[in-house]
């Protein structure tokens, strides 16, 4: 009966159920999630509108200011961006300063601390001469010699250049002042146009035999015609006569200087007549004329330009205004 019943129990246990068993549920669980925000979007900026870079006329444009267009130039053969007339109108004048080589001693005696006078006044009438006027130096007697020395000839300088010409004086026995008149004109050599004026500084007369106011009055008539104011630096009685009159024959200033303090004030009112003599209304009147015809030659290439190739006909309005405007600025 025992064995029996082990059976059963084993049987039981080792039989499969016969029950169907339960299938689980999965139960989804939902997140929570927050409130949708709401994006905030700003207004487009505009693209940019685009940029119409136009077309350039030529000969509509004038680069230099010259009345004639850009297109006229390039076809006369001339630089657009260039006024040539411009560079025409400039100070046109030349400077000769003639220094009495008695000054820095030899057969007078100089008077004490005239050439460091004489060479300051050189550097300080170099500052205010304008730019683009030419100077140069020459001396009246050379050792015992009364010829002239031309020690710089007329040249664009500077304050060093001019005081250093001075520094370089030698002392002369004799006072060529008629022979330095004489030779002015080779100071001058090359330069044809524009104004000349020279500044004579001396002690006294002619020790040559030279008559400087006879050479004054050639002088008035030369094509030369150099202006020239003087100065007379402890000068007798003679001496002073001589150098007013050739002042009075080539239309400058004279100056009496009694004394060193003299010298330098004069020559400092030299230098203001000067500035003003080299901006006067007849060298910008020289000047003006340059311009003149300077203009009048583009006018008369313009004019054969426009004939050869038809641009008078074919572009009438614009050369109409091209010509109207060049004649209006003919005269500079």
């Amino acid at each position: 009966m025992l064995i029996i019943a082990v059976v059963a129990v084993l049987s039981s246990l080792s039989a499969p159920s016969k029950e169907p068993q339960a299938t689980p549920v999965v139960r989804a669980t939902r997140t929570p999630t927050s409130a949708p925000t709401a994006t905030s979007f700003s207004t487009p900026r505009p693209l940019p509108a685009a940029t119409v870079i136009p077309t350039v006329d030529p000969y509509t444009v004038d680069s230099d200011g010259d009345f004639l267009p850009d297109g006229v130039e390039k076809a006369l053969g001339t630089d657009p961006l260039t006024h040539e007339c411009a560079s025409s109108f400039k100070l046109d004048a030349s400077v000769l300063v003639i220094l009495d080589g008695t000054l820095w001693g030899g057969g007078d005696k100089a008077q004490p601390g005239s050439a460091a006078v004489i060479t300051e006044a050189l550097r300080s009438m170099a500052s205010v001469l304008p730019t683009g006027v030419r100077a140069g130096v020459m001396s009246a007697g050379t050792g015992n010699a009364c010829a002239s020395s031309l020690l710089l000839p007329v040249q664009l300088v500077n304050q060093q250049a001019l005081r250093l010409k001075a520094e370089q004086m030698q002392p002369a026995a004799q006072r060529g002042l008629g022979q330095a008149l004489r030779d002015a004109s080779l100071a001058f050599a090359g330069i044809e146009t524009g104004t000349r004026y020279a500044v004579l500084v001396s002690r006294g007369t002619d020790t040559c035999g030279g008559d400087p106011c006879a050479e004054a009055r050639t002088l008035k008539n030369d094509p030369l015609a150099l202006t020239v104011d003087t100065i007379a630096l402890g000068a007798d009685a003679t001496g002073q006569e001589t150098l007013q009159c050739v002042a009075d024959y080539t239309g400058g200033l004279y100056y009496r200087a009694d004394s060193l303090e003299d010298l330098s004030r004069l020559w400092r009112n030299e230098n203001e007549r000067l500035s003003r003599w080299l901006t006067s209304a007849n060298n910008v009147q020289e000047n003006r004329m340059s311009c003149m015809r300077c203009m009048g030659d583009i006018m008369n290439k313009f004019l054969k330009w426009a004939r050869d190739t038809g641009f008078m006909t074919s572009q009438s309005k614009q050369f109409q205004l091209i010509l109207d405007q060049l004649t209006r600025n003919l005269q500079c």
